[in-house]
Formats: C-alpha cells, structure tokens, sequence
C-alpha cells in the first residue's frame, strides 16, 4: 500500500513539475514577445518582475497617457475618442495621431480615452465610473468610438494572462439589465499562461463562430446604448459616432458588413466606416505604419478632414 502511495506521490510531483516548467517556459516567451516587441512599448512602466501570480490588480492602477495636444489655441468645444491602439496611436508620434490632428483642425481639445488591447468595456468603464467627467467638465461637441473586429474578441478575452502585466484585466458580465464588473474568485489562477491559453480559445470561438453573431452583436450594442445614456445623464444630448476601421479582417467581416448597424443609427448613433470615406479599402502597404498593422499617419492625414466634414465638427 505504502509503495503504491509513494508511486502516486511521485506522479503527482512529475506532473506538477512538468507543469511549472511548461508554465515558466510560456512565461519566458510571453515576455519576450510581450515587454522586448517595441509594439508594446507603451506599457513597459507597466511590468513587474519577478512576477507576482498572487497580486490582485486593478484596472484603475494602469497608467495610460492621455493624447492631448498642447500649446493650441483652443476655441472649440471637446471631443472624446474611445477606442483601442487604432484611436491611440500605436507605433505613431503624438503629432501623428488621428486625436492630435484632429485638435489642431478643429482647435479643440481632444481627450484621447484609448489604449492598446483595450475595448468596448473600457470605454463603459470610464464612464461607468465617472472617470471622464473628472477629466472632460465641459460637454463635449462630439464622441467618437474607433472599431476595429478585435473589439468583439475582447469582450471576453479580458486578460492575457500575462503574470508580471495588468494592463487588460478588466471585463464586465451582462446580467440582461446592466453592465457588472467581473471580479475573479481566484485571480492568480486567471494569471497563469495555461489559463490565458484557455481563455483564448474560447474568445476565438465566440468571436468567430457565425452562430454567436447575434449574441455578440446584442452585447457589443448594449456597451454602446448604455454608455451613451450615462453620458447624457451627465452632458445632456451629445453626438456619438462609431467609426468602423475596414481591413482585413480574418474572416470576420460578418460585423463589420452587418445590416444591424441600422439599429445603431436608430437609437441616435452616426455610424461610419473607414472604406467610404477613404472610396476604398485601407490595405495598401502605406495605409499601415511600420509594424505592418495599425494605421499609419498618412491615413489620418486623408481621413481626419473628411471625418470632420461628415460629422460637421466645428
């Protein structure tokens, strides 16, 4: 009995050592790709080594930059952008950025909410918490949300589980009423790399099988109905449009192409997208910045002028 003890204990011990090896050899990788790829380089302040798996973060511990244009005069009222690394500016010089040019046209200032890997419910979470009204005290002339198809993957990737980063870990579950802050019970857990693993298959089943189009559409709708009667409790009517980045879209197109954008419009949403207003898809090799996927300025630069004549941005 004793042996056949000592034989389990010792599989035990075998297995959870092959399992911390293949977990820190996934760790190694993921800061490789993650902390020394300049595509990131944004969020290096952000990394703690050695990692602590026991660390509970919050998303309001993040440090993110706010793209706001200086020594402009300003005559205009605000515009607030939402969004991702598109709306940010990832791998482009603040005077490059789509919010930057568009505050120097305008001569408005431009609150530039997004950041890299983020998504509907960061915008939600701004708001929800009343963080943008601390920040933007006058009402805006404009909101504007950047799309891009990852948004929809993200819903419910809300964590790379990336053990010694915390700069996505945030995510909302809907009840059928509103929007509650998901709060794992065991956060290191969530941490691990096996996890993060886990947590994208199902994102990319969710996000790619036709047969969730209507459920994700209904979810990514209510971030954006909801969101906006937040900010006109607070501002009073606002204009808010969606601007849809087109390009390739690994398969996912059926969002982006959908009819049910209409019901956007008709709760008082202005819906754009990137391929009428430029007459043409944006995947040409200029159309990109060095890393081969964000926008690159010359794509601003032809964009943002005709942006504000659509939206009659004054």
């Amino acid at each position: 009995m004793k042996k056949i003890l000592k034989i389990c204990f010792l599989n035990i011990l075998i297995v959870f050592i092959l399992f911390l090896i293949a977990e820190m050899v996934c760790f190694i990788i993921d800061y490789k790709k993650n902390v020394y790829n300049p595509r990131h380089g944004q969020y290096h302040i952000n990394v703690e080594f050695p990692p602590n798996w026991f660390k509970t973060y919050t998303f309001e511990q993040q440090p993110y930059d706010l793209r706001n244009p200086s020594g402009l005069e300003y005559k205009s009222a605000p515009v607030i952008i939402f969004g991702c690394s598109f709306a940010y500016g990832d791998r482009l010089q603040e005077n490059q950025t789509f919010s930057y040019k568009l505050a120097k046209l305008l001569k408005a200032p431009v609150y530039n909410r997004a950041a890299c890997g983020w998504g509907f419910q960061h915008m939600f979470h701004q708001i929800r918490t009343k963080e943008i009204f601390n920040i933007v005290k006058q009402k805006p002339q404009h909101v504007i949300y950047v799309y891009m198809y990852d948004h929809i993957y993200r819903m419910y990737r809300h964590t790379y589980s990336f053990p010694f980063n915390n700069w996505l870990f945030l995510q909302y579950k809907y009840d059928g009423n509103d929007f509650v802050k998901y709060n794992p019970k065991f956060p290191f857990l969530e941490r691990l790399c096996l996890s993060g693993e886990i947590y994208h298959y199902i994102a990319t089943e969710k996000s790619n099988n036709p047969k969730y189009f209507d459920e994700n559409f209904d979810l990514m709708k209510q971030y954006f109905i909801k969101s906006k009667n937040e900010l006109e409790k607070e501002y009073g009517k606002i204009n808010f449009t969606i601007i849809k980045y087109e390009f390739e879209e690994e398969g996912r197109e059926i969002y982006t192409k959908s009819s049910r954008w209409k019901e956007l419009e008709q709760e008082g949403f202005t819906i754009l997208n990137t391929t009428e207003l430029a007459g043409r898809k944006l995947n040409q090799r200029e159309d990109f910045a060095d890393d081969g996927f964000h926008p690159s300025e010359k794509v601003w630069d032809f964009l943002t002028p005709i942006i504000i004549k659509r939206l009659n941005l004054k």
